[in-house]
């Protein structure tokens, strides 16, 4: 029985989180920053704006758009 080459055997899960990761770490700071609050700290808009200092309303637009990037980046690697 022959051993396989890495290239011969994708885990699909790991290259969908090495794409995740990548995504993310291309989002420009803030998106990078808002999406990292919510996603991984899960924190709810109110307590990112006081951490950044900045209005609900553009939190959520930065979320929105950071969301867009990271499945149009996904999806087109």
């Amino acid at each position: 029985m022959g051993k396989l080459k890495a290239s011969d055997y994708i885990d699909y899960e790991n290259e969908l989180a090495v794409k995740f990761q990548e995504a993310i770490l291309s989002l420009p700071e803030k998106q990078r920053l808002v999406f990292n609050l919510r996603y991984y700290d899960e924190l709810e808009y109110e307590e990112i704006a006081h951490v950044l200092d900045s209005k609900v309303d553009t939190l959520k637009v930065n979320y929105h758009y950071a969301k867009e990037k990271i499945k149009e980046y996904i999806l087109n690697r």
